[in-house]
């Protein structure tokens, strides 16, 4: 099956096949499931647009949005090292959130796990 790329950072995504009708076969089995992974690399402005929606407060939020537009003014500036020490300090202040509760496991997770491909992309 193809499936056409597209660059936005998305979920993995599940389909559902029905076969019907054969010409000059049968089928064993008529329906299926299908995944489609997402191998898109996430960007900081994603990443930025989901701090937007997190239940953090305009303190929190505002640090970690200041600590992705400093990473991403390193990367226009070529400074990649830079960058890449200010996800790491992203990083650790979502863990830091996570640790005191104000920000789900969850939440915290799934924003290291992007920003941890984020950073692979740039090593």
């Amino acid at each position: 099956m193809i499936v056409n790329g597209d660059t936005l950072d998305e979920e993995d995504e599940a389909f559902f096949v029905t076969l019907s009708n054969p010409i000059n076969a049968k089928f064993a089995q008529g329906t299926g499931t299908g995944t489609i992974v997402n191998d898109d690399v996430p960007t900081i402005n994603r990443l930025m647009s989901e701090v937007a929606g997190l239940p953090i407060g305009a303190g929190p939020q505002q640090s970690l949005t200041g600590k992705l537009r400093a990473a991403e003014q390193s990367l226009a500036r070529g400074n990649r090292t830079a960058a890449m020490n200010q996800l790491g300090a992203f990083i650790n202040e979502l863990e830091a959130l996570a640790r005191s509760g104000r920000l789900s496991p969850a939440a915290a997770t799934a924003l290291i796990d992007r920003t941890r491909a984020l950073l692979a992309s740039l090593s």
